[in-house]
């Protein structure tokens, strides 16, 4: 499973629903950005992907560019979540506050890969459809 499997069983999930918009960042200039922009009924986020092992480690971990940037922008009162899928497991989605991306960056360095901060304040969906709704919603976690 990649970051792109993930993204495109999201944006099929909202394919018919025009309420929803999805733009998928690919850039090399801004090194940092999230993955994806979403608006969803006119409240935007962002959404930083990443694939979990079946024994809930990062497959890769947060860049420090990444953890700056979701930071950031949580602090300027923006919203940005990591969103993260267990390999093999079509069915829950996790996602934590992007505030807590210093935390989440610890998780995982480089090739060491540690046990994600489960007592870290997140979310768990068990469909596209729900989580997105979920990340949407004006409150945090």
């Amino acid at each position: 499973m990649t970051e792109a499997q993930i993204y495109q069983r999201l944006r099929k999930a909202w394919a018919a629903d025009s309420s929803v918009h999805a733009t998928r960042i690919e850039s090399w200039i801004g090194r940092g950005i999230p993955d994806v922009n979403w608006v969803h009924h006119g409240d935007e986020f962002w959404t930083e992907l990443k694939v979990l092992w079946i024994n809930e480690q990062f497959k890769e971990s947060l860049k420090k560019e990444q953890v700056a940037w979701l930071l950031g922008h949580t602090r300027a009162g923006g919203r940005a979540w990591v969103v993260a899928q267990i390999e093999n497991d079509k069915k829950r989605y996790f996602a934590w506050w992007g505030s807590f991306a210093l935390r989440l960056g610890r998780a995982g360095r480089n090739d060491m890969l540690d046990t994600v901060p489960l007592d870290v304040p997140h979310v768990v969906a068990y469909s596209p459809e729900e989580l997105i709704g979920m990340l949407a919603q004006k409150w945090r976690v």
